[in-house]
């Protein structure tokens, strides 16, 4: 009976740790057929994810953003931190458009989200053998050597439901010296994230990476050698 706890524990907790940890993926990209090459010089991100009252989402996936481009040696600058709290809200659209142009700012980055979702899920359980250890009785060849021998049981582990959230974000990414259309469009999963810190960490990478792959941005440190790309 210990045993088939003490295996009900483990695979309990097994799955605990997993359906906790963050799981970002893209789900489409998309790049103009042409971007001017000054587009990442010095960009401006913004992020619409705050909550009322609580803008910490909106610094946290800010800040990821903008610490990921400056260790790629892209110049990058968070909306907060320069316009607080309000953002884009508080300004108007000829005001912020003269700003980031006096900003000699090249490109400016929107983080939106998209959708948010709940599905609950049924994992049914599953029987499989195991070996159990047992200490043989009286001297011998095993006993000598401290050797354990072992029989076989089955474990069975019963049914059990999660429920997933799924964050569906979008990140356009527009020129701010030419026309006003988008460059890049990306869309991201991520799935039942722990907090929103590792959420926007996860996502930034997510986000990094296809931008190079995409060659959006180029390291300026390792121009030549895209083995160091600091994703």
């Amino acid at each position: 009976m210990i045993k088939h706890i003490s295996s009900y524990i483990c695979i309990a907790l097994a799955t605990i740790l997993f359906t906790a940890c963050s799981n970002t993926k893209m789900l489409s990209s998309w790049k103009a057929s042409s971007v001017p090459n000054n587009t990442m010089d010095k960009v401006l991100i913004f992020s619409l994810l705050g909550i009322k009252g609580n803008n910490d989402i909106q610094d946290d996936f800010e800040d990821a953003i903008v610490a990921d481009l400056r260790r790629n040696g892209i110049d990058a600058y968070s909306a907060y931190d320069i316009y607080g709290s309000a953002g884009l809200k508080s300004k108007s659209k000829e005001t912020l458009a003269k700003e980031i142009h006096d900003g000699n700012y090249t490109g400016v980055m929107i983080i939106t989200l998209l959708d948010k979702k709940k599905e609950t899920n049924y994992v049914p359980g599953s029987t499989y053998t195991v070996a159990v250890p047992t200490m043989p009785y009286g001297p011998g060849f095993f006993h000598y050597y401290n050797c354990y021998g072992y029989y076989y049981d089955q474990v069975t582990t019963p049914g059990y439901y999660t429920t997933d959230t799924e964050y569906i974000l979008e990140t356009r990414i527009f020129n701010a010296k030419g026309a006003n259309d988008a460059i890049y469009i990306g869309k991201t999963s991520t799935i039942n994230p722990s907090d929103a810190e590792s959420m926007a960490k996860d996502f930034s990478n997510a986000v990094i990476r296809d931008l190079f792959n995409q060659d959006i941005i180029q390291n300026k440190k390792y121009k030549s050698d895209t083995s160091k790309f600091d994703y």
